[in-house]
């Protein structure tokens, strides 16, 4: 499996991660179980901040490995 395919698995879970935490926090808050909602909500940023810094592992690969379609021109000179 590619680096490529991997960041992309990764910016998935990641997503899913962060929705599945922030419902469960949600739920917990509405049975009345504070501490645990906030703790779910906690490891929700986590999960984004993974999120975010997956998606910039990606871009950063993108951008090593692009060819560039033109050849580069100096404008002034």
């Amino acid at each position: 499996m590619s680096r490529q395919r991997i960041y992309l698995l990764f910016i998935a879970l990641f997503t899913l991660a962060f929705m599945l935490l922030v419902l469960l926090g949600g739920y917990l808050l509405t049975v009345g179980s504070k501490a645990f909602a906030v703790a779910s909500f906690l490891f929700a940023f986590g999960a984004l901040f993974g999120q975010i810094g997956s998606l910039a592992l990606y871009l950063r690969h993108k951008s090593l490995h692009a060819t560039p379609s033109s050849p580069q021109r100096n404008r002034h000179g």
